[in-house]
């Protein structure tokens, strides 16, 4: 199979002059995680990604706390280790570069210029074509998961993300997932400063009156809550189901994981299974066929 069958076209893109404002909203507005920089001539010159963006946000000092993305330039915070690939080449040569940089997309060129995009959704999309379908969840998942309470703050949640580069924490409950946040819900959120009233463990503590006391010392602060940002009840998968229905929730719900739970009426996490899990595994799996 090969890459322009499947590549995404045409590609969300901005100049290097452009703001981080900009990014964002064309983020929102086109539903992309990610936006390939272009020069005056389309050849690609860089990229930024949603956890760019994420981490622009959690910067912690005053000075950031008090700009504006409007006044943050593209050419400052996008990677420019870019890693490209012909549309020509067979999808396989996409998922080893993949795999091996650790990246999620591929710019896709015709001498030098932008013609398309390569995402592991794209692959994921196109799964029933490179795997068999007895190839089942646990054999690809990820243990341990990267969990966290529904009473932990919004900051906890941004150290996870930071602290693991992963790209959602799964909230549970008596080891039961009861809802997950990613960093598509994050890039919205922008704490000012969060409240005291923390654990040692960032569990928030909800008395009123010590929150009432916190804002009337600093007035506009922002405390947000796990369980006021999570998607509740996220779509999960049994980690005896095939690979494929994976990839088919993945696709259909636009999603890009998957808590993996177990066959008991518990539903006890036991895994996550992301595109990059399955972008990891399928270049040994391929070559068994």
């Amino acid at each position: 199979m090969r890459i322009n069958e499947i590549m995404k076209t045409p590609v969300v893109t901005c100049s290097e002059n452009d703001t981080l404002a900009r990014v964002r909203n064309l983020m929102l507005n086109k539903n992309v995680t990610r936006i390939i920089i272009v020069d005056e001539n389309n050849k690609p010159t860089g990229i930024i990604t949603q956890k760019d963006i994420i981490r622009i946000l959690n910067k912690s000092t005053p000075v950031w706390r008090r700009r504006s993305l409007d006044s943050v330039i593209v050419k400052n915070y996008m990677s420019k280790n870019l890693i490209t690939e012909v549309q020509e080449a067979d999808v396989m040569n996409a998922v080893l570069k993949l795999k091996e940089t650790g990246f999620s997309s591929l710019p896709i060129v015709s001498d030098g210029k932008l013609v398309g995009i390569l995402s592991k959704t794209d692959i994921v999309q196109a799964l029933p074509k490179l795997l068999d379908s007895g190839i089942q969840v646990k054999r690809f998942m990820k243990t341990p998961v990267v969990t966290a309470k529904k009473s932990h703050s919004i900051h906890h949640i941004y150290d996870l993300i930071r602290e693991h580069n992963i790209s959602r924490v799964v909230i549970v409950e008596k080891n039961s997932p009861i809802g997950i946040i990613t960093t598509t819900d994050l890039i919205f959120i922008k704490p000012k400063v969060f409240i005291t009233g923390l654990t040692d463990k960032g569990e928030a503590l909800r008395e009123p009156e010590k929150i009432k006391r916190t804002l009337s010392r600093n007035p506009g602060t922002v405390f947000i809550l796990a369980e006021e940002v999570m998607t509740r009840d996220p779509i999960v998968i049994p980690q005896n189901q095939s690979v494929l229905k994976a990839a088919e929730y993945m696709s259909r719900y636009n999603i890009s994981g998957l808590p993996v739970i177990d066959d008991s009426s518990n539903k006890n996490l036991v895994g996550i299974i992301t595109k990059r899990d399955i972008i990891n595994h399928l270049i040994e799996v391929y070559t068994e066929r």
